[in-house]
C-alpha cells in the first residue's frame, strides 16, 4: 500500500465515522449488524472474524469455519488500541509518527 493509498484510507475512514452515527445502539442493533456482515461474508466468499462491542461489552461476536484464534487476538489489539487513544490504529501511527502521507 502507498502513501496515496493510505491517505485515501484514512479520508474513507473519516468519512464512515462522521456517517455512522447511531441515535440508538443496542444489542440489537448489533445482532441486525452483525447478521449483515456475515451475509455479505458468505456471497463474497470470505473466511472472516466479526466483533462488535460497545464500551468494554462484546454484543456480537462470530468467526467463519476455518478461520485462526489469531482473528480474535487480533481484534483485542485493535480494540485495546482503540480504548487507550480513542482512534484507530492508521490514526494513531499518522499523528505519532508524523508520517508524511502524500508523494
Amino acid at each position: 500500500m502507498d502513501c496515496i493509498d493510505l491517505n485515501n484510507l484514512l479520508n474513507e475512514i473519516e468519512t464512515q465515522e462522521s456517517e455512522c452515527i447511531f441515535k440508538n445502539f443496542d444489542s440489537t442493533t448489533a445482532l441486525e449488524i452483525g447478521n449483515i456482515l456475515i451475509s455479505k461474508g458468505q456471497n463474497l466468499g470470505n473466511k472472516i472474524t466479526i466483533d462488535i462491542s460497545k464500551f468494554n461489552q462484546q454484543l456480537f461476536h462470530f468467526a467463519f469455519d476455518n478461520t485462526s484464534c489469531d482473528n480474535d487476538e487480533w481484534i483485542k489489539r485493535k480494540n485495546n488500541i482503540v480504548k487507550h487513544f480513542y482512534k484507530i490504529l492508521l490514526e494513531c501511527l499518522k499523528k505519532s509518527t508524523n508520517w508524511n502521507l502524500t508523494k
